[in-house]
């Protein structure tokens, strides 16, 4: 009764094994079936890619927006120092405005530093969005072939070393599969999200601060040639008193400090963060996953040897 008993568990686990691998080969066969796109829309997120780049496409907007105009007051304060047009300017001032004003020109140097890599990280950012969008599908049929390589191992019953092997590489795979498909794209969307709802404001009264301080040196006189418009610049520059630059310096002060801040909360906290848990979630799925079935295959070989 004892041998028939491990005949029936034999025979109900080989076919188990060979169910699994059935619709392992089935699940891939579907991923690259045009035929069934509708089922195989599940594992894309294109509609989360959509919102992913369209959230970066703002901010990389707005960053280059505070660039131009950063850009501009640096090629203002440049030629009031090197060109005929500023040639007298820095000698009719006082040693204070003269500070101050150096002052103003090192924070527009700075936010224009940060401007330029905030920009850069949104770039890259949204490249390695673009990899994850592209490369996900791959990795998945990477990690059913896997699968399938050890479940057929399995059935095989091919040495301990080699199915370790096939396991090994199922967990990796599975685990790109995770970061790309849902751990690196949740991670940016969450923090959108949040971003929206905490620093949109934020960013929008900082950016509004930059842009007055812009027209009210460089005024709106976009109609006039390079030289015209220095000439009205420099002159604008002239007439301000020192406390009137002092004041200039505290708002951009206050423009750059919050420039910074945001930066890393929005391009690097919030998702670092995000997605440090997500990768750990994803490496908790794998390992319980694996960790199943291994003991699984593990109970199979005892009850056969027995």
């Amino acid at each position: 009764m004892t041998s028939q008993n491990t005949q029936i568990e034999a025979k109900t686990r080989h076919r188990n094994n060979l169910i699994i691998l059935v619709l392992l080969i089935g699940a891939l066969v579907l991923s690259n079936s045009q035929q069934f796109s509708p089922v195989t829309e599940w594992f894309t997120q294109d509609q989360l890619y959509q919102q992913n780049q369209h959230y970066l496409g703002q901010l990389k907007s707005d960053a280059q927006q505070d660039f131009n105009r950063l850009a501009a007051l640096t090629g203002l304060l440049d030629v009031a120092q090197s060109s005929q047009i500023g040639l007298y300017f820095f000698a009719e001032f006082n040693v204070d405005v003269g500070n101050a004003l150096a002052a103003f020109t090192s924070l527009v140097e700075r936010g224009a530093e940060i401007a330029m890599a905030s920009t850069t990280a949104l770039i890259l950012i949204s490249l390695l969005s673009d990899m994850a969008e592209t490369v996900s599908p791959m990795a998945l049929q990477l990690s059913l072939i896997a699968a399938i390589i050890w479940f057929a191992m399995r059935l095989l019953h091919a040495t301990e070393k080699h199915q370790q092997l096939a396991r090994q590489l199922t967990g990796l795979t599975f685990f790109i599969y995770l970061l790309l498909h849902l751990a690196l794209p949740y991670s940016l969307h969450l923090s959108a999200g949040i971003s929206q709802q905490i620093t949109a404001d934020f960013r929008q009264d900082n950016s509004q601060s930059l842009s007055q301080i812009h027209l009210h040196i460089m005024g709106n006189n976009n109609k006039q040639d390079l030289k015209q418009k220095a000439e009205l610049s420099v002159d604008k520059l002239k007439k301000m008193s020192s406390a009137h630059i002092n004041q200039k310096v505290e708002s951009l002060s206050s423009y750059v400090i919050k420039s910074l801040a945001l930066t890393l909360f929005d391009l690097l906290l919030m998702p670092g963060l995000i997605l440090l848990m997500l990768f750990r979630a994803g490496v908790l799925i794998t390992n319980h996953l694996v960790e199943v079935a291994h003991q699984v295959g593990i109970h199979e070989q005892q009850q056969t040897s027995s």
